[in-house]
């Protein structure tokens, strides 16, 4: 599944699709890519955003991650050059529950899981918080703009089949040998028209009553 494109593609060309990969990471980001947001939510996030931005302060105090920092995961983000990032970070996530609703939360959790890895993965020079600040509220743009194009095509969609909408998207985490008996219940009969595998491991293939490789669509 990873980033969910294939998912977003399937739902933005009239197609119902299920996803599976065992990240979690890869399932979070494929649900908020695969979630259509109206333009209330759009506009309660931004106006949110604008305003944590405006009050971010980091020699204000912040809340920890004690149990991320007792298992590592902080070991390479709280040096000289890094910190002020870290509780730029920490700053954010602890008003992220100011947004009414799951939806938004994940949205501007994804903007700034985006953010944060533009500012720290395999960069030299780590830019300082005022850029961040900047490029959290431009990375919320670009994603604004796109779940717009992306809701607007689910719409079109519907009224060109003159019906609401029925596709089922279903981003799971886990193995995909588990997800036979995953799916609800209602959707156990269904029969996939395509099956996407990436990378194409060795030995998944299945193939028709002619031999041909099913994975070749």
């Amino acid at each position: 599944m990873g980033g969910g494109t294939t998912l977003v593609e399937s739902l933005a060309s009239g197609r119902g699709a299920v996803g599976t990969d065992t990240s979690e990471l890869a399932a979070f980001i494929s649900h908020v890519k695969t979630t259509p947001l109206s333009e209330h939510d759009l506009g309660v996030v931004h106006s949110w955003a604008c305003n944590v931005v405006e009050e971010l302060n980091c020699h204000a105090p912040s809340a920890r991650a004690e149990e991320w920092i007792s298992e590592g995961y902080q070991r390479n983000i709280s040096g000289v050059r890094t910190w002020p990032i870290r509780k730029t970070l920490e700053q954010v996530l602890a008003r992220i529950e100011e947004l009414p609703n799951q939806r938004q939360q994940r949205f501007a959790r994804c903007a700034l899981l985006r953010t944060g890895q533009w500012a720290l993965d395999g960069q030299r020079e780590i830019p300082p918080v005022r850029k961040f600040r900047a490029h959290f509220l431009s990375a919320l743009h670009d994603m604004i703009q796109g779940a717009r194009e992306f809701a607007k095509t689910i719409r079109s969609n519907a009224a060109r089949e003159r019906a609401h909408t029925s596709l089922y998207c279903l981003p799971l985490q886990g193995s995909a040998i588990e997800l036979s008996r995953r799916l609800p219940r209602t959707n156990r009969s269904l029969q996939a028209d395509l099956v996407v595998t990436s990378p194409p491991y060795p030995g998944v293939y299945e193939y028709n009553q002619s031999g041909a490789n099913l994975n070749s669509k």
